[in-house]
């Protein structure tokens, strides 16, 4: 036993140890110290991003590796971007299926439909898929014909990335709408949609709801100023938590940061209706273009019921959020279960507010202040100071993220905490 080492282990205990190791430039290095390490590293991989140029750097099938344990591959560095892959030297058609047999999320540029075609159909049974897509859409394609093929392929699709894909909201709408089967099993939906300026009217978002019952996740682009017609509402925000009871992530985000001078259709009322109908809610982000006024009692009541469950929270554009101006906590300072914390453009959060903020939120890891321009240098002291006393009586370090981003010129020079 003098002389025993790693490789006299069973084969079950090294993969074991091998599907542990998570960093990719230790598994490189892994593969790389013998013949059977490499081949156990093959076997326990899960993810895999391939990069190059399919036509001056051609792989070559028959000694392109194997990959039986992937379940998540990104072929969206693989240039041309977009072209269909039959169209070059290196046969992906035959050649990707057969080395990427467990496949189940793909992450794939798709300059059109063509692309997404020639992919989707050698894994049908693909539970996520993120399409990239930074050019506009073809001219003259039909409403909805980009994202078609996704869903008449994979019919047990879950969850669809879109955060980094141009195309317009009517599309959106009219593939989930035509597949209603489908869209009854998705359970994350990401329409931020790259170089979009226009967010989705009340009418499209009520008609993605309606078909995806089972939703747990969803971020979206919205009109939210009533200047125009069609605007998301408090109506809008309790037909999406009734028709989607089951979501844990709702992020609603005006399509660009222009202030406006319209009033809100949204209230503090209607919130607090749209949190009572989502009791799963865990992750909750809602930047508007105008504030509501005096959401302090709204939060409260968020912190109060479900304090150990709130754990993201993104407010822009909210006044009252944390007034720190007695002894007692209130507002956002009572929810005492945050992890991480979003206050922009928040208005009246002054330096007393993050002192509350400091006390209430113990576990606090990431907090983003953006465009609160009351906060000081005196502020932000004492917010660290807060948190640098409960690691000397506990021994645990929470705030680990601190980022203050100012709109106006501040006299004090920038520090790092």
């Amino acid at each position: 036993m003098e002389n025993a080492n790693i490789n006299h282990f069973p084969e079950h205990v090294l993969l074991r140890i091998f599907s542990l190791i998570e960093p990719t430039r230790a598994r490189n290095a892994a593969s790389l110290v013998s013949r059977r390490w490499y081949g156990l590293e093959r076997l326990t991989r899960s993810s895999l991003s391939l990069h190059g140029n399919l036509i001056t750097n051609p792989y070559p099938p028959h000694s392109f590796p194997r990959f039986p344990s992937v379940s998540s591959l990104d072929v969206s560095n693989l240039s041309p971007w977009g072209r269909v892959p039959s169209d070059t030297p290196f046969l992906v058609l035959p050649t990707l299926p057969h080395c990427f047999p467990a496949v189940t999320d793909l992450t794939l540029y798709s300059r059109d439909r063509t692309a997404l075609i020639s992919l989707t159909h050698h894994w049908p049974l693909l539970k996520r898929v993120k399409l990239i897509r930074w050019q506009n859409r073809p001219n003259g394609a039909h409403i909805g014909s980009d994202l078609n093929p996704l869903f008449d392929i994979c019919q047990e699709i879950e969850e669809v990335d879109l955060n980094e894909f141009y195309c317009w909201t009517e599309d959106v709408v009219e593939a989930v709408r035509s597949h209603p089967l489908v869209a009854r099993n998705l359970t994350g939906l990401d329409l931020m949609l790259t170089n979009s300026t226009y967010g989705f009217r009340a009418s499209e978002l009520v008609s993605i709801v309606e078909v995806c019952p089972s939703l747990r996740r969803l971020i979206a682009p919205c009109v939210f100023h009533t200047g125009g017609v069609d605007f998301v509402s408090d109506e809008t925000l309790h037909i999406l938590a009734t028709n989607c009871p089951h979501l844990t992530t709702l992020h609603l985000l005006a399509a660009n940061d222009l202030q406006v001078n319209h009033p809100l259709a949204i209230t503090a009322a209607g919130l607090e209706t749209v949190f009572s109908s989502l009791p799963l809610l865990t992750d909750f982000s809602l930047d508007l273009p105008h504030p509501i006024l005096e959401a302090g009692r709204l939060i409260e009541n968020l912190g109060q019921c479900r304090a150990s469950l709130i754990q993201n929270l993104k407010l822009g554009n909210f006044e009252g959020v944390c007034k720190g101006m007695w002894l007692h906590l209130d507002g956002v300072a009572i929810c005492g279960g945050l992890k991480s914390l979003c206050l922009k453009r928040c208005h009246d959060v002054s330096d007393a507010s993050l002192a509350a903020i400091g006390r209430g939120c113990t576990g606090l890891a990431k907090f983003e202040l953006i465009g609160c321009d009351l906060v000081t240098e005196l502020g932000i002291q004492k917010l660290a100071k807060k948190f640098e006393k409960r690691l000397r009586e506990t021994g645990r370090q929470t705030l680990k993220d601190l980022t203050v981003i100012y709109y106006s010129v501040h006299l004090f020079l920038p520090r790092h905490w």
